[in-house]
């Protein structure tokens, strides 16, 4: 068993944290990453009630006695904070991790609450400010993440250095993570924990589309493509992802490419499964995941390699 700085604090098991991804993280990746002994997140920003978010926070906890955490969004209005916050506190959420500009706020709330928090981060330049605010750690997600990696370019291994030169804070890194080489390098290079997002995607507890998960195992690690360049989205290459390129490269205003970005996400992109006309938020290492199956699989598989290289392999290829 591999016990961190991460696993202690958050009462976790494992070093595997899954990823909030919105439309995505719903309650049954949530709920089988929590039994496989991981903390999974749940994406707030799914639901537009409280009374929703609520029903989904009980029907996980009906499920699994294990801890589990929030993705919080800091872009939410006050209306949509006041709402997630409000059912975190009062389903006595352990975790939130957010993500975004301008966190002072979001952060200051959630810890007055009593409510562990780390914030994701592209760059080593917001890492003091997150220290200061009060966050218990920070994750550090590279260019090669998907989803919105920010408009830096840095890579992931790059920017986890950075960070921990520049702070005393537990580290969690992210993009690029699938097994447990990518568990067992983070580690080795000061990491607390890793976390993954795209390869739950390919997992069957995954509520998407089969046909989704079918396109991350044909996919080649040079299939994903970054698209809105006034906030970077690495999304699966297709046809949508092209005619949103040829948008930014024509007259047309930022607020109508987010219109039609807009209209090509959202939770029927996943669940329809259509890979042409939406837009698929998809990391690099969709190229090197093979296969579907349970997540509590995945964390297990990660877990056993990773010990097995830190153990076996690699005294065996470098020790005297």
């Amino acid at each position: 068993m591999i016990r961190t700085k991460i696993t202690e604090l958050f009462g976790i098991q494992h070093p595997i944290i899954q990823g909030g991804m919105q439309h995505v993280s719903t309650p049954p990746m949530v709920i089988a990453v929590a039994n496989g002994g991981g903390l999974g997140l749940l994406t707030c920003s799914n639901y537009s009630t409280k009374k929703d978010l609520v029903a989904a926070i009980k029907e996980i906890k009906s499920k699994t006695s294990n801890p589990f955490g929030l993705n919080i969004p800091t872009g939410a209005t006050p209306e949509e904070f006041d709402m997630y916050l409000g059912a975190a506190v009062e389903e006595k959420i352990p975790v939130a991790e957010t993500s975004g500009a301008k966190p002072d706020a979001v952060i200051g709330a959630l810890k007055n609450a009593g409510i562990k928090v780390f914030h994701k981060i592209p760059t080593a330049r917001f890492a003091a400010k997150l220290e200061k605010l009060g966050c218990d750690a920070i994750a550090v997600i590279g260019h090669e993440a998907g989803g919105h990696p920010g408009p830096f370019g840095v890579v992931g291994p790059i920017v986890l250095k950075e960070v921990m030169d520049t702070v005393k804070l537990p580290v969690i890194m992210g993009g690029g993570i699938y097994d447990g080489r990518g568990l067992i390098g983070a580690l080795a290079m000061g990491a607390e924990a890793v976390l993954m997002a795209t390869r739950f995607i390919a997992s069957t507890e995954a509520d998407v589309a089969d046909s989704i998960k079918q396109w991350i195992v044909g996919s080649a690690t040079t299939d994903t493509i970054m698209v809105k360049k006034e906030n970077p989205n690495r999304v699966a290459r297709s046809n949508a992802a092209y005619q949103v390129l040829g948008m930014e490269k024509s007259d047309k205003t930022q607020s109508q490419i987010l219109e039609i970005t807009t209209s090509m996400k959202g939770r029927d992109a996943w669940t329809g499964g259509d890979m042409s006309s939406r837009l698929h938020s998809m990391g690099q290492i969709c190229g090197l995941i093979k296969d579907i199956k349970p997540c509590a699989e995945i964390i297990r598989d990660a877990v056993e390699m990773a010990e097995a290289i830190m153990s076996g392999e690699l005294k065996k290829k470098f020790g005297s």
